[in-house]
């Protein structure tokens, strides 16, 4: 009985304080094990967004009456917590992604583009390997490519030459082409807003 109350008191906790107060850090500072334990994001950051909206709110309110005890620089502070918690909240409900805060995510993006430009300078950029292979059975497309394809994640499909196929998985290699799509050919498809249309230069034979 204890251990059950203790799990459902870590649970609650969870979802009323460690997940709102994570969710403000953006997604890749998580970690997978952190997001492995805890897969509950959007609501927290739902709570955690509209919590930061209702404090913001309720500053600035205190800064219109009482103008004379609050700096500007609360003011400005008052205004961003609002804003934020605002943008927040609503990203999850539209887009349905968890942003941390907005300070923090574009520092996130800032730090993970020069990482990108200074890997980018160290690996020349070659064209697409890509092998068919209607004999395997786990894959019967694999492309390799020297940098990641934008929105190419487990499930899409993709179109390519006259046939459909659906990405199975993704892995990084220490090769020249370190970024590996494996796809499994579909029986049918057809064109629509989601597909994605690949057209490499040149194909590989099927390995002998």
């Amino acid at each position: 009985m204890e251990s059950a109350l203790s799990r459902i008191r870590g649970h609650v906790a969870w979802i009323l304080f460690y997940g709102p107060a994570l969710s403000f850090l953006p997604a890749r500072w998580r970690g997978r094990k952190l997001n492995q334990k805890f897969a509950l994001w959007e609501l927290a950051t739902i709570i955690s967004g509209f919590t930061e909206f209702l404090a913001g709110m309720i500053m600035i309110m205190v800064g219109t009456f009482l103008p004379s005890q609050v700096s500007p620089v609360l003011l400005w502070i008052a205004v961003y917590v609002f804003c934020d918690g605002a943008w927040r909240t609503v990203h999850v409900k539209v887009h349905g992604e968890t942003a941390g805060t907005a300070l923090l995510m574009l520092l996130d993006k800032a730090v993970h583009d020069a990482r990108q430009s200074a890997w980018g300078m160290l690996h020349p950029v070659v064209s697409d390997l890509a092998t068919l292979d209607d004999a395997r059975e786990d894959w019967q497309l694999k492309i390799e490519a020297a940098r990641p394809k934008r929105n190419w994640e487990a499930g899409k499909i993709v179109h390519f030459g006259e046939r459909y196929f659906r990405i199975e998985a993704s892995v990084q290699t220490d090769s020249g082409r370190p970024f590996v799509y494996l796809l499994r050919s579909l029986p049918a498809g057809v064109p629509g807003h989601g597909v994605l249309t690949y057209t490499p230069v040149g194909i590989s034979p099927r390995p002998s």
